[in-house]
Parts: C-alpha cells; sequence; structure tokens
C-alpha cells in the first residue's frame, strides 16, 4: 500500500501504512491508529503472526480510522472514543462500497 495524503476540514492529514502499528504492549494487536496531535493515520499491513491482511480488512481498518479523523475534526468527541460507533460506521460504509453504492 502507498502512503497517502488527504485533507479533512482544512487540515492536513498523513495516512501512513506499515507492517506493525507500535503500541505500548507488543503482545497487543493494533489495527491502526488516530493520531490528531500530528495528523496522521497508522494503518498495519499484517497481522500478528507477520501475515498479509486481506483487503477487506485493510478497508474497514481505513475506514474505522477515517472515521475517527471525521468525528474528531468535527468535534464529535463523545462519538470519536465510542469504539463500537466507529467501527459499525466502517462496517457499514465498506459494505455499501463492495456493493458499488459509494
Amino acid at each position: 500500500m502507498t502512503d497517502k495524503k488527504f485533507t479533512i476540514f482544512g487540515t492536513k492529514y498523513k495516512m501512513k501504512f506499515m507492517d506493525v502499528v507500535p503500541n505500548d504492549d507488543p503482545e497487543r494487536f493494533t489495527w491502526g491508529d488516530t493520531d490528531g496531535r500530528i495528523h496522521e493515520v497508522r494503518i498495519a499491513t499484517k497481522d500478528i503472526n507477520k501475515k498479509d491482511l486481506d483487503d477487506d480488512e485493510l478497508d474497514i481498518t481505513k475506514l474505522h480510522e477515517l472515521m475517527h479523523v471525521i468525528f474528531s475534526e468535527g468535534q464529535y468527541s463523545s462519538c470519536n472514543s465510542d469504539e463500537p460507533l466507529v467501527e459499525w460506521c466502517a462496517r457499514c460504509l465498506h459494505s455499501l462500497k463492495k456493493q458499488g453504492v459509494l
């Protein structure tokens, strides 16, 4: 995957794809994360066993992290911290995308 740059609500972001997204616990797998302070989204391309993630999982992860960006930039802090809502929105958008609606 190629790193990307995008702008949302006038804020410039970078999306980086990496084998593993670092976190505080090396035993815990992180699919992706968003750092609003530096406007960066990081997406893991491999699972905990270092196997490539499939395209659907990568797309859902991208959409999940983009939902965090959208909620954060829109000042929807309670929505941004609601992981089930963020994941549900990502999976709904992914489903609509797969059906050719988006």
